[in-house]
């Protein structure tokens, strides 16, 4: 299996998940994205969950694909509702298990109500969401001189997530065992304790945080934020001035490690929207069409490879 296809299977795997923990119920379980949200019903399901309001009754047993549309209609114009735009989206390709868009639908959810969950809607920051998280964990792990400069080679080595969970329970945890462990005992640990004491699913496994250099990092950064939203860990009285400290430390340290100017350029000179609201940050949904669409264009050139492969 090719990286590229790791990766995608990495992205499936997390975003299957996240809509599992928060449906929470075996009857409506998601086992393949492309297939099992066509009719409307589980996503109208999974809003209700996350908004605590009611949709438009939708049709419990869709017997055609008229009313397969009027169900994801009835999605699209809850999130349009909520200010969100939906670039070329469509209910159609939902119910057409367009797999690319379906992902690109999934994760425009996902930010705006885990920005939802962690105060972001409240609040306005001049930064994408990626970085005011990235920022948000710099200001509640500021005592623990851990370079958090991004959401894969920053947590291969679990020490993040154990002082996430160490800031919140110090009797949970040895963070001095932590600093001298290897990065497998370190992520198992701080799986097992956010599942045990959080109950935080476990999204990803210990591979999936140590993918060649550059894990996936919407996977990543969605198992983040659900702790983060677990462990009481929010947005919740920091201000502006406060997340520009955390910037302005990422960035010195960035500046004075060439190896790490990659990551300056990646994440600390994003062009920011005026506002943290996802109706605002355009930019942040289009960096990940672009990265889905790489994935499921790879994925099918390997498929067609193999094809042919086979058929001579």
């Amino acid at each position: 299996m090719s990286l590229n296809n790791v990766r995608l299977n990495t992205v499936l795997k997390s975003f299957k998940n996240w809509i599992n923990c928060h449906l929470d119920s075996e009857n409506l379980k998601v086992d393949n994205l492309e297939t099992d949200l066509q009719d409307g019903l589980k996503l109208i399901y999974l809003i209700e969950k996350l908004s605590g309001q009611s949709l438009s009754k939708p049709w419990t047993q869709p017997a055609n694909r008229l009313h397969k549309l009027d169900n994801m209609n009835t999605v699209f114009n809850f999130l349009r509702s909520k200010g969100l735009t939906l670039v070329n989206l469509s209910a159609e390709d939902i119910v057409d298990c367009n797999l690319k868009l379906i992902l690109a639908l999934i994760w425009i959810i996902i930010s705006y109500f885990q920005l939802q969950a962690l105060g972001g809607a409240s609040n306005s920051f001049n930064s994408e969401p990626r970085e005011i998280f990235l920022r948000m964990l710099r200001y509640h792990l500021k005592n623990y001189n851990l370079k958090i400069l991004n959401f894969y080679s920053s947590f291969q080595d679990g020490k993040i997530l154990c002082a996430l969970i160490h800031h919140t329970n110090p009797e949970l945890i040895d963070f001095e065992k932590v600093l001298n462990a290897d990065n497998k005992s370190n992520i198992t640990l701080a799986l097992e304790l956010l599942e045990k004491h959080w109950k935080v699913p476990k999204l990803l496994d210990f591979e999936d945080f140590c993918i060649d250099q550059k894990s996936d990092e919407l996977s990543v950064m969605i198992y983040v934020i659900l702790c983060c939203e677990k462990l009481g860990l929010n947005l919740n009285n920091i201000t502006e001035e406060d997340l520009s400290r955390e910037a302005s430390k990422s960035f010195r340290f960035t500046k004075n490690n060439s190896s790490d100017s990659i990551l300056r350029n990646s994440h600390e000179n994003v062009k920011a929207p005026n506002s943290l609201k996802i109706k605002n940050d355009q930019s942040l949904f289009n960096k990940f069409q672009n990265k889905k669409e790489k994935f499921i264009e790879n994925t099918n050139t390997n498929t067609n490879t193999n094809t042919n492969t086979n058929t001579n």
